[in-house]
């Protein structure tokens, strides 16, 4: 299981790479990329652009999630059949949130305990920072790893193929 909210890896399909791309802009909405305000008109599933062998994805959902991926990729064909490379982040701005929140969270974490360790004395208070890290670091990889799996295993519905982890 990886720790950070990115996922790389690549799906082998044995259909051509126009197959591949005509599967791929079947499911995508290409008018509704700007913005996820939870008014979804579209029946597709996702939203995006193509754009000669390379996409860029987010899944139509009716509700607000801060850490659902982007997924970006490219079709390239291969010797046996079409190789379709996937990559999957958090928006920058929210990226950028998280890494301040959990810089100042573990560092004020990690100063409160060299305090209590040089005072010899434990005081609760210690955990307020450690318990803000846990819980901003969980938030963030359990909004993102479930929005992450559902793409993956959609994404895999559609071309049938072995996962290749890289």
């Amino acid at each position: 299981m990886r720790m950070l909210p990115f996922e790389n890896y690549c799906i082998k399909t044995n259909l051509g790479e126009q197959d591949v791309l005509e599967k791929i802009s079947n499911y995508i909405d290409p008018k509704n990329f700007t913005g996820n305000l939870g008014n979804n008109a579209s029946d597709k599933p996702y939203r995006g652009k193509l754009e000669q062998n390379n996409f860029i994805l987010q899944r139509n959902i009716n509700y607000r999630n801060s850490f659902q991926p982007i997924i970006s990729g490219s079709v390239v064909q291969g010797f046996s059949g079409t190789e379709i490379k996937i990559r999957m982040r958090m928006e920058y701005t929210v990226l950028v949130f998280l890494f301040v929140w959990l810089c100042i969270a573990l560092g004020s974490a990690v100063i409160l305990t060299f305090i209590a360790i040089r005072k010899n004395e434990f005081e609760q208070m210690i955990l307020i920072p450690w318990g803000l890290f846990i819980f901003g670091y969980v938030l963030c990889m359990f909004g993102f790893k479930l929005e992450a799996e559902k793409s993956k295993r959609f994404l895999e519905s559609i071309f049938e193929p072995a996962r290749i982890p890289s």
